[in-house]
């Protein structure tokens, strides 16, 4: 796991972020459905206080 995972992980705990393939690539979509570039973690912080952070 890598460095940055270990510190976002601390921010917005466990179970909301995730580097496992099948949600990385659930997000590299758009709405025209072209694969736009897989990204390397998924995060989704709860509030502005943990995007800040």
């Amino acid at each position: 796991m890598s460095e940055v995972y270990q510190k976002l992980e601390k921010i917005v705990k466990e179970k909301f972020i995730s580097n496992s393939l099948y949600v990385r690539h659930a997000y590299s979509r758009n709405v025209d459905l072209v694969l736009q570039g897989v990204p390397d973690i998924v995060i989704r912080p709860k509030d502005a206080q943990e995007v800040s952070e």
